[in-house]
């Protein structure tokens, strides 16, 4: 450096060296034989000076200083550098007639301070940077290091990084290098060596070189430290660093902002996060932490829940490593913090859905059947526990749900489950299984008979309306109900028997409920068998038609059939519907068996037609089932059948029930409408069975009423159905209709109707059901079928009533 070469231009020739031995740190140490040997040298001893400075250590020492009376006019420069944490004190000797006031001046310019003391330590000159030193900083209890000059002393006290000292005496080179650290530790290196005057230049150099490493390290350092400190405030995490040692843990402040506090909210100790965990997660926790810290696992990571200011608790994931010491024990764990709420609760979510039904939020068939399970499992180690199951299907939901739309179904489902929940206990479960099918598990139940407890409190609780929006509904369910036995081993089994009682209780009448028994699972596997007959049957087109004669009642004469079916069964012979039509429907078989047997009848019908030119009017009534009245292709099904059979659509009757078009009004009127257009003349069968069809009986395109056969069965107990009928065949009348009374049976309600002018008869006083060999032979005969002419030779083939 310039510096430097200046000042050893300005150094006295330099004589040989003389070896300088390292200075004790002890006052009282001896002189060095080689300064006693010059008596003209004063020696003056300097203590170590230990500073403590704004958290920091400082470490200094100065070895002895060689003064010489005779050199009074030689001084010495202390040149303080600041450089950022690094201050450095260059001190040389040099005689002050070899330097200029204008060199002086230069040399304080280039300097961050310069301070000019002689041998007797006389303050010569003192740069303006040290008057601007703010000695409140250096703090007190600083010894005094040059007592005649004590701001100069306070300034070199206050060294950070590297102190150069160098002095020169007469006949001799020497050189004292002082370093001081200071980083959270008092430690010092002290480095006494000779150098030879040549030698000096390389000696700046080197400390040079020194302080350059020691700024490019702070710098290294402070990057570092620049980058942490962005990553910690730019990332979510929370960051911890726990010191084993001390038992003291660092939150950063988004960790303690993540359980709702802010920076000087919480303390230091670790308990301030471990109680906060909840008291489940924290054995885990716990366990996790000291299997890392004694080595056991790679790393610390645990999913806990944490409790949060606000009174609730976060889920939060953590993961950190320790740092370990020569012998791998750790003595610090440092990590990060994640708040992983959100995603836990979308699990939780997930797990949810996934055992839950969406539209009512009770258990699906997947929990429930697991639950089913556990029960199944506690009675086989405890033959005395008891459990039972309910299977539960609404009684006439399709009409609710046709008729005021799938939202209000939807809305009767909603309802129907508070109520179920709310007849049975905690520890039990419902669950919905699908459409209106609901299951009920009763654990730990004392006796049998509190199943059947239950099962009457559901059916009370289904007698309160339902409130849909502008309606209200009463509907009812058939419950099946199944005791837990040794006999069960699996849930599905149980599920089997109890969906049996509940077939068995439809069956009895809607809003009843059934236990099971052996005897059911017997009919239950003929029910299996019954279907598979029948798909057969399809197949085989083993279903045919009786008919029915529908007689006018003035005449006797026969105006027309309707058409019933039956099945040829090839084991158990000839088949009512009453025998397998429930069956055939729910094994979604009614549709297939529908449109076979109308193809058929209208088959027939063309044949008689064809065979009887005198017989222009006579017509076949043929039953639709509700399935195949909503059916979207049912014109272009009928017209195909008409166009291959040639029957004329006038010749062709279609009969639904009263029940079917009040499902959806607005559907049966577009259906209706487009039937009629064709020809086709459309019958409203077992009208006044109370679907409250009469206010809109004016809009329906129908041709003639069929009146249910309860009007005339108790025709001589009972006035007001008569009063009825006499009613719908006055309406009738008035909207040009026709009327067909079903039922009549014996002479006395052949009497009454004649007196209502009903039009036309239908029943067993007049004929049952035929085949059709018999039904051509009547046709062919065209006589009056009255109980005057010839009621007793009508032949009974079949005993059964449609």
């Amino acid at each position: 450096m310039q510096i430097a070469d200046n000042v050893v231009d300005a150094t006295p020739e330099a004589g040989p060296t003389v070896p300088i031995e390292e200075t004790t740190l002890d006052p009282a140490a001896p002189v060095p034989d080689e300064q006693q040997e010059d008596s003209s040298l004063a020696r003056k001893k300097w203590n170590p000076i230990l500073t403590a400075l704004g958290g920091l250590y400082l470490v200094s020492a100065v070895s002895q200083m060689v003064t010489r009376p005779d050199l009074v006019d030689w001084w010495t420069i202390a040149m303080v550098v600041l450089t950022g944490l690094t201050l450095v004190a260059l001190r040389w000797l040099f005689n002050l007639t070899s330097l200029s006031a204008q060199k002086l001046e230069s040399i304080s310019a280039i300097l961050a301070g310069l301070v000019l003391i002689n041998t007797l330590f006389h303050l010569y000159y003192l740069s303006d940077a040290f008057e601007t030193v703010n000695l409140a900083l250096l703090g007190v209890g600083i010894a005094t290091f040059f007592l005649p000059c004590p701001r100069l002393t306070l300034v070199l006290a206050c060294t950070l990084g590297v102190w150069v000292i160098i002095a020169w005496s007469s006949g001799t080179t020497a050189a004292w290098l002082h370093f001081a650290f200071g980083l959270f530790a008092a430690s010092g290196l002290r480095l006494h060596t000779e150098f030879r005057q040549s030698e000096l230049k390389n000696a700046y150099t080197a400390a040079e070189t020194e302080i350059a490493k020691r700024k490019d390290a702070e710098q290294a350092l402070r990057d570092s430290e620049e980058r942490y400190a962005l990553a910690a405030e730019g990332s979510n995490d929370g960051l911890w660093d726990w010191d084993l040692r001390k038992h003291r843990v660092y939150f950063s402040p988004r960790w303690r902002a993540m359980i709702g506090f802010e920076a000087d909210g919480i303390g230091e100790h670790p308990s301030e996060w471990l109680h906060r965990v909840h008291p489940t997660d924290r054995p885990k926790v716990r366990n996790a932490l000291l299997e890392h810290i004694e080595g056991r696992n790679r790393h610390f990571e645990a999913e806990y829940r944490i409790l949060h200011r606000d009174g609730n608790y976060r889920w939060m994931i953590s993961r950190g490593l320790a740092v370990r010491d020569s012998e791998s024990k750790a003595y610090r764990i440092a990590g990060s913090q994640t708040d992983v709420t959100a995603r836990k609760l979308a699990e939780e979510q997930l797990l949810h859905d996934a055992f839950h039904d969406h539209l009512t939020g009770l258990a699906n068939r997947a929990l429930f059947i697991d639950r089913l399970d556990s029960n199944l499992k506690r009675r086989s180690r405890s033959p005395q526990y008891l459990f039972a199951l309910l299977f539960l299907d609404l009684d006439r939901f399709k009409i609710v749900n046709d008729s005021l739309g799938h939202l209000a179904g939807d809305l009767l489902l909603k309802i129907l489950a508070k109520r179920l929940e709310a007849s049975i206990r905690a520890v039990d479960t419902v669950a919905r299984f699908g459409g209106d099918e609901f299951a009920i598990l009763l654990s730990d139940l004392r006796e049998p008979a509190d199943a059947v407890i239950v099962a009457e409190r559901i059916q009370k609780g289904l007698q309160i309306p339902f409130p849909l929006d502008e309606h209200q509904v009463f509907t009812t369910a058939s419950i099946g109900i199944v005791l837990g036995s040794p006999d069960y081993r699996h849930a599905d089994e149980m599920l089997r028997d109890a969906d049996t009682a509940m077939y068995r209780a439809k069956m009895r009448g809607k809003g009843s409920y059934e236990l099971f028994n052996a005897e059911m699972l017997c009919s239950t596997r003929g029910v299996l068998q019954l279907e598979n007959d029948l798909r057969n049957a399809l197949r085989r087109k083993e279903f045919c038609l009786y008919y029915q004669p529908i007689i006018y009642l003035q005449t006797g004469k026969i105006a027309g059939f309707e058409a019933l079916i039956r099945w040829n069964h090839p084991e158990r012979g000839l088949l009512a519907p009453g025998q397998f039509l429930a069956v055939a429907e729910d094994a979604d078989l009614l549709v297939p068996i529908g449109w076979q047997t109308l193809e058929e009848g209208c088959t027939q019908l063309q044949k008689w037609r064809q065979a009887y030119p005198n017989l222009a009017e006579l017509s076949c009534s043929v039953n639709l089932s509700a399935k195949q009245f909503g059916c979207p292709d049912l014109i272009e099904k009928l017209d195909r059948i008409l166009a291959e059979t040639g029957l004329k659509p006038s010749a062709l009757k279609i009969e639904i029930t009263e029940g079917i078009v009040m499902q959806s009004v607005d559907s049966s009127m577009r259906i209706l409408g487009q039937l009629r257009q064709k020809g086709i003349q459309l019958y409203l069968d077992d009208f006044g069975t109370g679907y409250s069809a009469l206010s809109y009986l004016h809009q329906f395109p129908i041709s003639t009423l069929k009146t249910d056969r309860s009007f005339i069965a108790r025709r001589g107990t009972n006035k007001e159905n008569r009063a009825v009928l006499q009613a719908v065949v006055q309406m009738a009348s008035q909207l040009g209709m026709d009327v067909v009374v079903e039922g009549v049976e014996t002479p006395e309600q052949f009497a009454d109707i004649m007196s209502l002018d009903c039009k036309y008869g239908q029943g067993y006083l007049f004929s049952r059901p035929v085949d059709p060999t018999v039904a051509e032979r009547l046709l062919k005969e065209n006589r009056d079928l009255r109980p005057a002419s010839c009621l007793q030779n009508l032949p009974m083939f079949c005993d059964y009533d449609p």
